[in-house]
């Protein structure tokens, strides 16, 4: 059903087209070494970013904004965002270099950094329905942008919101049957034109030309939130999720479709929240009980570890070899392998 308003490829992916739940669940010692970073906070941290192999951001719970210059290895405390109310949970981020960026969350608040995080301007959403909140950012140009939101009181509903002047002005492009926690066009060979969206109730949704318009995807996962996806070609997926009523449930998806079906391959009693890959077949997932999932061979297996008990929430790859975790408590850890 179509909805309207507004790489690497890897040659082992072709040994696996079936989507089979795994049942290897092995302790494994990884090469590399998890090793814990100093943070400048205690808040929850949601969501990170790198744009290149030294720059990265992480924000979170009341407006937290962390950037670093090298790699993970520290990080430093910008100003809130946003600053219209600066208590507010940063759910979405979205930069183009070290300087320029959107941060996005709570009560449909978007502001923009020009100066890395040390001051921020508003933008308009009074057009974003005043029911929702935030859940999700991606912008595909310096122009184009997105925005998932979330029924406030956690209904199945939501919508996809969208900007083309720079994110001063945004404006509802589809309503959407759950909640959109994640908005992905980092798809290979996507050239910001394929993109998914996922959330709440186990919703998808994919598109082809830069996200103006938004077909109905399937998941087998109705009873979970989607939180976020990682494509290792234009067409292989995988995603994360974690039960609504219990978050101790949590599955891995793969979709080999561009995002149109996703099922099961993997599942644990821990509810899973992020999840990255390497470019070069490494795939890691993270979430509660400090759990971290991970494979080495483009998802055909997977190994099971613990990284602390605390939960983290996001995982991103600053370089094919280092991967670092963010978390509850301003927890951020980062290994090298």
């Amino acid at each position: 059903m179509k909805l309207r308003p507004i790489s690497l490829a890897i040659l082992a992916l072709f040994a696996f087209a079936s989507c089979k739940q795994s049942t290897q669940t092995n302790t494994v010692t990884y090469s590399g070494i998890w090793n814990p970073i100093s943070s400048p906070t205690i808040k929850f941290l949601e969501v990170g970013q790198f744009v290149n192999s030294s720059n990265g951001f992480v924000s979170g719970a009341n407006g937290t904004f962390l950037t670093t210059a090298d790699s993970g290895s520290t990080w430093i405390q910008r100003s809130p965002a946003p600053v219209l109310y600066g208590g507010v949970t940063i759910y979405g981020i979205s930069f183009f270099d070290a300087m320029t960026g959107f941060a996005a969350g709570d009560q449909r608040e978007i502001s923009l950094t020009t100066d890395g995080g040390n001051t921020w301007n508003p933008m308009n959403t009074d057009n974003v329905p005043q029911s929702d909140l935030i859940r999700s950012l991606y912008f595909t140009s310096r122009n184009s942008g997105l925005v998932g939101t979330s029924d406030a009181y956690g209904a199945a509903s939501g919508s996809i919101c969208g900007s083309i002047d720079g994110g001063q002005t945004w404006n509802l492009v589809t309503s959407t049957a759950g909640g959109i926690y994640d908005i992905n066009f980092n798809i290979p060979g996507s050239n910001g034109m394929k993109g998914v969206a996922v959330g709440r109730f186990g919703v998808s949704y994919w598109t082809v030309d830069g996200g103006g318009t938004w077909n109905a995807g399937t998941s087998d996962v109705p009873s979970s939130l989607i939180a976020r996806t990682t494509f290792i070609s234009a067409t292989t997926g995988f995603a994360v999720s974690t039960a609504i009523n219990d978050n101790v449930h949590g599955n891995i998806l793969q979709t080999n479709d561009g995002g149109h079906t996703w099922k099961t391959v993997y599942s644990v009693p821990q509810g899973l929240t992020g999840i990255a890959n390497n470019g070069y077949g490494t795939i890691t997932a993270a979430g509660f009980g400090g759990v971290v999932i991970e494979s080495t061979d483009v998802g055909t297996t997977w190994t099971q570890s613990n990284v602390g008990t605390n939960r983290w929430v996001d995982v991103r790859y600053a370089n094919q070899h280092r991967a670092v975790l963010f978390g509850e408590n301003g927890n951020i850890t980062a290994r090298d392998k």
